[in-house]
């Protein structure tokens, strides 16, 4: 009995040797390896990309790889992170003098109003409205400090009452989820 278990197991891991040259093959994205180039592979999640142009645009993989791309360019730059993809950042990081870190929660879209009809309640009323309004979630990781020398804006649809702005968020937004000992320092 124990010879043909043996003989098994020999089979198992004689047919599985020919796929260990592979590896990189079967294991599809590299989370941590940047791309600069105007489109990405289909196998690749871009979570940002730095906007020169309509035409014009270096994705990243990282939030903190696409600010140091900007840092480099001495013009100002918009570096939009990508909804729905929900990034942590993981290291501490810069948002150069010049440059905009933008969250939005649809497309490039940062900010607009309802109409009144609209406005009657805050988006995160239940779990359910939080899960159908907020479109992305982007989390300084614990212990990591977030340096802002220049402008960060954070997407969310406004309320318009008939005296005004409600002051709250009453449909899709973003957030910054701020981790233990977390810090954005703001100059």
């Amino acid at each position: 009995m124990k010879n043909k278990q043996k003989i098994f197991f020999m089979i198992v891991i004689s047919s599985m040797l020919p796929l260990v040259g592979y590896g990189s093959w079967l294991l599809v994205a590299n989370k941590n390896f940047e791309y600069k180039d105007i489109k990405l592979p289909d196998t690749v999640e871009a979570v940002a990309y730095i906007k020169y142009s309509e035409s014009n645009k270096k994705y990243t993989t990282t939030i903190e790889r696409a600010l140091e791309l900007a840092a480099e360019d001495p013009a100002a730059n918009k570096i939009y992170v990508v909804p729905g993809t929900n990034p942590t950042i993981t290291r501490n990081t810069l948002i150069a003098p010049g440059d905009t870190l933008i969250i939005p929660y649809e497309g490039e879209l940062t900010g607009e109003t309802f109409d009144k009809n609209l406005a009657n309640g805050i988006a995160d009323v239940n779990a359910t409205s939080v899960t159908t309004n907020r479109k992305n979630s982007i989390k300084v990781a614990d212990g990591i400090t977030l340096t802002v020398n220049g402008k960060i804006i954070i997407g969310g649809q406004a309320g318009k009452g008939s005296t005004g702005y409600t002051g709250f968020t009453s449909k899709f937004y973003t957030e910054i989820l701020m981790g233990t000992s977390a810090i954005i320092n703001n100059h």
